[in-house]
């Protein structure tokens, strides 16, 4: 997996080294996946990100306690020509999440030692609403079928921090 960067800038040669030695390291921690896209004049931006969270931070529902500490993050930027239709632009978003919750997954088998309970590795987040008021919701139920049928977890709005907050700060 390319072109992944720290927040800081720092270039990763190799994802997968990466995060198997953050895992060694901090054996306790999860792994969520999600992206974010805006328009740019000509071109669509995505950004995918690997958020590295430790379960203190978590509340009982499993939502981000502070938002501001404990958050390691890993991004992939990627500009396409724009995309004029919303369903095909956030389409577009749960591919390039599938393709790196996919390879997080196959990367961290091996090393892996808690209980998986038939689940894949990374937790899944995408910025996308159930509520029919908003134009993300109508590839909502498409994209969570898919993703749950790939054997992920899979959280939207409001409990989708990875996509909606460090997707989208980075996407700005």
């Amino acid at each position: 997996m390319e072109k992944f960067k720290l927040v800081g800038g720092e270039k990763i040669d190799n994802l997968g080294e990466y995060l198997r030695n953050y895992y060694i390291k901090y054996p306790r921690v999860k792994f969520y996946v999600g992206t974010d896209s805006i328009q740019n004049g000509k071109f669509t931006k995505y950004v995918t990100s690997v958020a590295m969270l430790h379960p203190e931070l978590l509340d009982e529902n499993g939502h981000l306690i502070d938002h501001s500490h404990g958050v390691h993050l890993v991004f992939n930027k990627n500009n396409v020509p724009r995309i004029k239709d919303v369903f095909s632009r956030l389409w577009k978003e749960t591919e390039l999440t599938l393709e790196v919750a996919k390879y997080v997954d196959e990367e961290l088998r091996d090393v892996w030692e808690e209980p998986l309970n038939n689940k894949r590795i990374p937790i899944i987040h995408l910025d996308f609403s159930t509520d029919t008021k908003y134009k993300s919701n109508q590839v909502t139920d498409l994209s969570v079928g898919w993703l749950k049928g790939e054997g992920f977890e899979v959280y939207c709005k409001p409990s989708a921090w990875v996509a909606s907050s460090g997707s989208d700060w980075l996407c700005k």
